[in-house]
């Protein structure tokens, strides 16, 4: 999954199969085909390791008539290829840009926090000191090596840019029927890419306050690209283990 911005910056978001499990560490090169020639794939900027997106400038001048393809490029034992993705065509970039504008408008008196979104690791290697081997799933909720997800690291590498929410006010606490404390909520508005899935970590970069993604749904999209996400956030307590986690 791919967006261009008018500044000429690309961000690419990707993920793996479940039951990749190679040795790590993996490197993820982004390349860019500009002319639409099958043998004229080029590297932009360098590879990350251990993350699952990244944001990268272009030669907007290099474009012609057709849209640049994405592709990105794993190096672990083997190398591998992801499908190749686009951007959206000028005129329905132009279309989710105002569908932002509008939000913004609409939305004006909703706090927007900066943050990180840590990705939760649904494949790799199975934690070598807590896990179920045979089902990954983890047997410490406190385990410092899979942080609870039963994969080695638990979650992908922080990014360093933080990521700006649309967010509304947090509930208070709720007891259940069952005596549980409901740890208070939190919706939050997420546009364009890295998108979250449910498992996910969002940390407030003001607070450092950790809360996990337990819902989302695409409210806008423009023919199957999703432009607007609404999530749930839940917050967590602070002797859970993701705030051991290093950024």
């Amino acid at each position: 999954m791919s967006q261009l911005d008018p500044a000429g910056k690309v961000r690419v978001q990707w993920s793996l199969y479940p039951d990749f499990n190679e040795p790590t560490p993996w490197r993820f090169q982004l390349h860019v085909n500009y002319d639409g020639d099958p043998e004229n794939w080029e590297p932009v900027g360098n590879a990350v390791e251990d993350t699952f997106y990244v944001e990268q400038p272009l030669q907007l001048a290099r474009f012609k008539n057709l849209l640049p393809q994405f592709k990105v490029v794993l190096i672990a034992a083997k190398t591998y290829d992801s499908l190749e993705t686009t951007v959206l065509p000028k005129k329905l970039a132009l279309i989710g840009q105002g569908i932002y504008r509008r939000l913004l408008l609409e939305r004006s008196f909703l706090p927007r926090p900066k943050g990180i979104l840590l990705r939760r690791k649904t494949s790799g290697q199975i934690c070598t000191s807590c896990a179920d081997k045979f089902g990954k799933q983890p047997l410490q909720s406190d385990c410092t090596t899979c942080y609870g997800t039963g994969i080695i690291g638990g979650y992908w590498k922080a990014n360093t840019d933080n990521l700006g929410l649309l967010s509304e006010d947090v509930s208070a606490a709720a007891i259940t029927q069952m005596g549980h404390i409901d740890p208070a909520r939190r919706k939050a508005i997420i546009v364009g890419l890295p998108q979250p899935t449910p498992g996910d970590i969002w940390i407030d970069s003001q607070t450092g306050r950790r809360y996990r993604v337990r819902t989302v749904a695409v409210t806008s999209a423009i023919f199957d690209w999703p432009i607007v996400v609404q999530a749930e956030l839940g917050l967590l307590a602070p002797k859970d283990v993701i705030y051991q986690f290093p950024l």
